[in-house]
Parts: C-alpha cells; structure tokens; sequence
C-alpha cells in the first residue's frame, strides 16, 4: 500500500492555514466595519470614537490598528464603500437604459433605479447623515456624480437619440434631473419624507417638465404627459 506523500501534503498544509488566516482577517475587519456603521449612525462622527468602535466590535485597539490608521481611516473606507455600490448599481441603470426599447421604456426604467437607490437611503439615512455632518469627507467620494454621469446622462442620451429637438444642450437637462433628485435625497435623509416610491415618481414628473422644455416647438412623446401615462407611473412606483 502506497504511504501518503509527507512532502506534498506539507506543500498542501501552508495553503489551507493562509486561506484560514485570510478569512480569519476578513471577519474581524468586517466586524470592525459593522461596529462603525452602527456607531456612526447612532453618535455620529465626532462622538465616535476608535475605542467605541473597539469594545463594540470586541477586539483589541491593536486589532484596530492592523486595518485602519484611525477613525478617519475607517470613516473613509465605509465612505468608500457605499461609494462603490452606488457607482456599480448606477452603470447597470445606465446599461438598461441605453438597452431600452424606446425613450417612455427608458423612463420607466429609471423610475426603478431611482426607487431602488431612494429605499437604499431611507434605510441607511443615519450614516448619510452622519457623512454630511462630519465634514472630512470629500465631496469628490460622494456617489451622487456617478448616478448623474451614468443613469441620468443616459436617459438624456436616449432623448438625444429619439430625433429632433430644440437644443442639444442636453446635459443641463441631466444637471436639472439631478438637481431634483439630489434635494429628495436630502430632503429624505433628514426628514423621512416623501417615501422612495414617491420621490421616485417626483423625480419622472420633474423629468416630464424638463422634456418639455427641449421640445418646445412640436411637443413629443405627449404619452409621458397624459393621464395614461400618470396611472403607468403609479403601476410603476406604487405608493
């Protein structure tokens, strides 16, 4: 009977203890990240601190600083990672919406996004409001240029493609779309209200607006303005 290879299973050995310490490592910095969420949206950013963090998570202050230099440290990696997730979720919106059939497809299909991105901050409106009140986060990390450089600048693009219009300024038509969402936005991380299918629908009313003021001359897709395609929206984004 053959005997088992000692040298390869030593070779094996080093592999499954590094991917164990890996995973070990990722844990405890995920536990460290759950802990400042949950302090920075209760206390905010100048009332936590690395300590709090540290018993709340229940590991030692050394522990802390194998991953972040500091509370800005891990202020900026939550930061940054919402960042991320909005980026990524705006260029999917953008890709649906380039890939629309025609431009009420289009619409319906950012009335969606928005929804989905509104329920986001709903649900995480202490730490939105914690990263505005802190003021060391640069605004270049804020993900709302993403959503305008993505999704909304597509929508304009699908309009720019549809046919003749009176200007093809259309990128103040997307700067004027994400002026309405940006105050919704705040509006709801600060105060609750409207709700995500609300503001959702706010936000496609103001875009019907916005539309008629690039089509001044022979008004188009007049569906997007008529009683019909005021109950489509509300299918769409129920309240």
């Amino acid at each position: 009977m053959r005997q088992p290879d000692a040298d390869a299973d030593a070779t094996h050995r080093p592999t499954r203890t590094r991917h164990t310490q890996a995973e070990r490592r990722d844990r405890t910095k995920g536990r460290l990240l759950e802990a400042a969420v949950l302090l920075f949206s209760e206390h905010g950013y100048h009332r936590t601190q690395v300590m709090d963090i540290v018993n709340r998570a229940r590991v030692s202050a050394g522990t802390f600083y194998r991953y972040f230099d500091d509370k800005q440290g891990i202020f900026f990696a939550i930061a940054e990672e919402l960042s991320c997730h909005e980026v990524e979720e705006a260029r999917k919106a953008r890709q649906m919406v380039l890939e629309a059939a025609d431009f009420p497809a289009a619409v319906r299909t950012m009335v969606h996004y928005l929804e989905r991105h509104f329920e986001r901050v709903v649900d995480r409106a202490p730490l939105y409001r914690a990263l505005m009140n802190s003021g060391v986060v640069d605004r270049g990390r804020d993900h709302a240029w993403a959503m305008k450089e993505k999704a909304v600048c597509a929508l304009a693009e699908q309009l720019g493609a549809a046919g003749p219009r009176d200007t093809d300024d259309l990128q103040s038509l997307a700067r004027m779309v994400m002026g309405a969402i940006s105050e919704l936005r705040y509006a709801m991380i600060h105060s609750g209200k409207p709700s995500p299918a609300d503001a959702a629908r706010l936000a496609t009313r103001f875009l019907q607006g916005g539309l008629t003021a690039y089509s001044t001359r022979a008004p188009r897709y007049t569906e997007l303005h008529d009683d019909s395609w005021r109950r489509a929206l509300d299918d769409e984004a129920p309240v």
